[in-house]
């Protein structure tokens, strides 16, 4: 209760740097135990207080192991750390911090943006990044059973280059911890040289060794404040910032989107630049990444989309899960009260469970809480029963084969230009009903643009049939004086026409004249003659020979009804005709 009065009271009491330099409490309780004891307590007590103070950490390390979370790093205040016994289960609301404080050391400083991992026999190995010292820029070593640090853990004379925001990842299997990229340090300070560089530590034998992976191209950009996970034997890194990835200006840093990522095939010494498929989460830094249930997954939240030296642009508070088998991102929907937007926390995989913590939630105010998602429900909850907290979780049933880099198009970005295409874009699943309704969509639109194709067809057709019909054979027989060129009244306007190889024999044409008017062997009739003709019709109705027609009656009959078959002849050549 007096702790947790003191935290509120004084979160930020300048007294947390004079006591981050304090000796262990075992070490002045000796000297002092002759003391007065009131000396003692008050030391006790700010203790206490120096540890509780040490949740406002950001960028840390969260280390799981002894049924415990360990946050390592992410201060310049102290060294110590800070850890909660999860093995009761988990009530978010009530939180019991065990802490553990650094021996007063001058090899042992406190940094930001460094890296720690736990390898064999619960030792975790910690190289420390901005603000550290030169041995701690080497590898140190953190036991979590006696709580004691030890300089000097590398056996191997090859060491690490000294540099900060970097990542180290081990790989639960082997115990061996991959390294990659980060940005270089000089006398403790950065000096702007960002690395592409591969590497390992084997925890067991300690043996620093650098990694020459085959990689598709001319090379890949250099990289830093990235996160990297270790799936199936496959390292996979994400994010951050590259250097040089833009071909057209190799000396820029540009933020990397989440639209692909760094796979380094461990088994193989093989690496390359993806292109992820589905919801990518927006560009980012500052965002956390763990291992998800189902063996095969990444689970990642958070972030900061930007930031200056006075304010910060805080990412979604949604949950993205990566697929490593196809590399296939997807945004879940989760239920319950989640975090704030936070940035620089860290998320840590206890059986089904993602536990976030601390971080900031803007430039300068820290968060102390944690938060639980299950990540079987997908559900923010607030407790986690003991019965749940010590499953295991799946084993991975598959994993990502690395494309040809021959055969693989090549999908360069802004902030890499080695990214080449993912094979999965091509082989993914078709939505059969989706893939019917296209179908007749498509169906549809071909009928009825064939209907109506036709119908226009139709509607031309039979414009251009009564364009070009014969003129009415029934003439007027004198036109109207008014129309100019017309010739005398007396004159004959031709009635139809018709070839003459037809009616070369016919007996009933005395009067045909073969005028200008009948080019090409083409006979011409007037209406004079139609006139005859109807008058011989009549004669012949009115005095039929022994009660039948005479065969002229038929053979007229017969012109009169083929006047629809005649040659076209247009207004044009009949006035041609009237001017001559």
């Amino acid at each position: 209760m007096l702790n947790g009065l003191l935290l509120k009271m004084i979160p930020y009491h300048p007294l947390h740097l004079l006591l981050s330099l304090l000796p262990t409490l075992s070490i002045i309780t000796m000297i002092l135990k002759k003391r007065s004891p009131l000396i003692i307590l008050c030391l006790t007590l700010l203790s206490k207080l120096s540890s509780a103070i040490q949740l406002n950490r950001a960028e840390f390390t969260a280390i799981v192991g002894l049924n415990r979370i360990y946050t390592i790093g992410g201060t310049t205040v102290t060294l110590d750390t800070a850890a909660f016994d999860y093995s009761s289960g988990i009530n978010i609301d009530s939180i019991q911090w065990r802490e553990s404080i650094a021996p007063l050391n001058p090899q042992l400083k406190a940094y930001e943006y460094g890296v720690a991992y736990k390898g064999a026999d619960d030792i975790v190995f910690i190289q420390a990044g901005k603000g550290a010292t030169t041995q701690m820029e080497d590898i140190v070593t953190y036991n979590l059973t006696s709580g004691a640090y030890e300089p000097g853990a590398r056996t191997s004379e090859l060491k690490a280059q000294a540099m900060y925001r970097m990542s180290a990842t081990v790989n639960p299997v082997s115990n061996i911890a991959y390294y990659y990229g980060g940005v270089g340090l000089t006398d403790h300070t950065q000096n702007g040289i960002f690395y592409n560089t591969f590497a390992s530590f084997d925890t067991t034998t300690r043996v620093w060794k650098e990694l020459q992976p085959a990689f598709p191209g001319a090379g890949r950009p250099a990289r830093a404040s990235h996160r990297a996970n270790i799936v199936n034997n496959q390292l996979f890194i994400l994010g951050g910032v590259t250097y040089g990835g833009n071909a057209s200006e190799p000396t820029k840093e540009t933020k990397a989107g989440l639209d692909s990522v760094l796979l380094y095939e461990i088994n193989e010494n093989t690496a390359a630049a993806i292109a992820t498929l589905g919801d990518a989460p927006s560009t980012r830094l500052g965002f956390s990444t763990t291992e998800g249930v189902d063996g095969h997954s990444i689970v990642l939240f958070g972030g900061h989309v930007d930031m200056t030296t006075s304010s910060v642009t805080l990412a979604d508070t949604g949950v993205y899960v990566l697929d490593t088998c196809t590399l296939t991102w997807s945004k879940k929907e989760v239920k319950g009260t989640g975090p704030p937007p936070l940035y620089g926390h860290s998320a840590s995989t206890i059986n089904n469970y993602m536990v976030i913590m601390m971080g900031k939630t803007d430039l300068h105010v820290f968060s102390q809480k944690i938060y639980v998602l299950d990540m079987v429900n997908w559900k923010w909850i607030s407790r986690v029963g003991t019965n749940n907290i010590h499953s295991t979780i799946a084993s991975p049933s598959c994993r990502f084969m690395l494309p040809d880099y021959n055969a693989a198009g090549k999908l360069p970005t802004a902030y890499d230009y080695s990214v080449i295409d993912n094979p999965y874009r091509v082989a993914a699943p078709v939505d059969e009903d989706k893939k019917k309704k296209e179908g007749l969509g498509i169906g549809f639109g071909v009928f009825a643009f064939l209907l109506l194709l036709g119908v226009g067809v139709f509607i031309y057709m039979r414009r251009q049939r009564k364009k070009s019909r014969t003129l009415n054979p029934r003439w007027m027989r004198h036109p109207s004086s008014n129309q100019p060129g017309n010739p005398s009244n007396t004159s004959d306007y031709p009635l139809f026409v018709y070839n003459k190889e037809v009616d070369i024999n016919n007996p009933n044409n005395p009067n045909y004249r073969n005028t200008a008017f009948a080019p090409n062997n083409i006979k011409t009739y007037t209406s004079s003659e139609q006139e005859q003709w109807e008058h011989q019709l009549n004669e012949e109705a009115d005095n039929p020979w022994h009660g039948q027609s005479h065969d002229r009656h038929s053979e007229v009959w017969k012109r009169m009804r083929g006047l629809n078959d005649a040659a076209v002849i247009s207004d044009e050549e009949v006035r041609n005709h009237v001017r001559h």
